[in-house]
């Protein structure tokens, strides 16, 4: 929502104009704002558009069919100068729709981190599991880690996960269900991805402050050896 009242501000220079934002105001800027229309913003067409009511009159600025209706006309020019220099910049127009298209996203790509660590460490998690398709299919990650982390400690991998969870996306070639169970090379890519440190640091923390034995893990004949000897030489160290 800062996003928002930020962008808002700074394009209408106050807070004392946000007044004049309509919703035909929002749609018409959103559409130059993307794709090949962000082109044509220092065009005859869209200026035409743009001081539509300043050219119209004052009275005309009560449509809603015009842009920032009610304004003052003075204010039109710098609007419209910081408008062409913000989108040139790719400053994006956002909108509460593009916020929680955006936050869905980001909460499905954060769950698909935490299945990882309730997949690896609970074989009752792993039972019968296919990733959740959406997000209120996640609550069974949850449960499994509460169960096993008890609740102190799911908060603990849910804090630290927020913090790393674009890198240790990143880096995570598959979902568990995806790779473990499969073929060798898939499980062989899958768990070299524990091997950075993003990833090496929650497991580290796991297996030192919960005493999650190794054991644990999955057992993939020897695929797994390099990853418990990397663990326990530096957990060693």
């Amino acid at each position: 929502m800062e996003d928002i009242f930020d962008y808002w501000i700074e394009l209408l220079g106050g807070e004392d104009q946000l007044q004049f934002v309509t919703l035909y105001t929002l749609q018409t800027l959103r559409r130059y704002c993307e794709g090949e229309k962000r082109s044509e913003l220092e065009g005859e067409t869209f200026q035409g558009l743009f001081f539509r009511s300043v050219n119209h009159g004052q009275d005309a600025t009560l449509s809603e069919d015009f842009l920032f209706a009610g304004m003052p006309p003075d204010l039109y020019q710098p609007v419209y100068s910081r408008f062409v220099k913000m989108t040139t910049a790719k400053r994006a127009l956002r909108s509460i729709q593009s916020l929680n298209t955006g936050t869905k996203n980001s909460l499905e790509q954060f769950y698909h981190v935490m299945e990882h660590v309730s997949y690896l460490y609970d074989p009752a998690a792993r039972d019968g599991y296919k990733g959740g398709k959406s997000i209120h299919k996640r609550p069974r990650v949850e449960v499994s880690l509460q169960q096993k982390f008890s609740e102190r400690g799911y908060y603990a991998i849910a804090f630290y996960c927020m913090a790393n969870w674009r890198q240790m996306k990143t880096v995570s070639t598959f979902r568990p269900h995806e790779a473990l169970g499969t073929t060798r090379d898939k499980e062989a890519m899958y768990l070299d991805q524990f091997k950075h440190q993003s990833w090496f640091q929650l497991l580290w923390c796991l297996i030192k402050q919960w005493k999650m034995p190794l054991t644990e893990f999955p057992k993939i004949e020897l695929k797994l050896d390099s990853i418990t000897s990397f663990a326990v030489c530096h957990l060693l160290v």
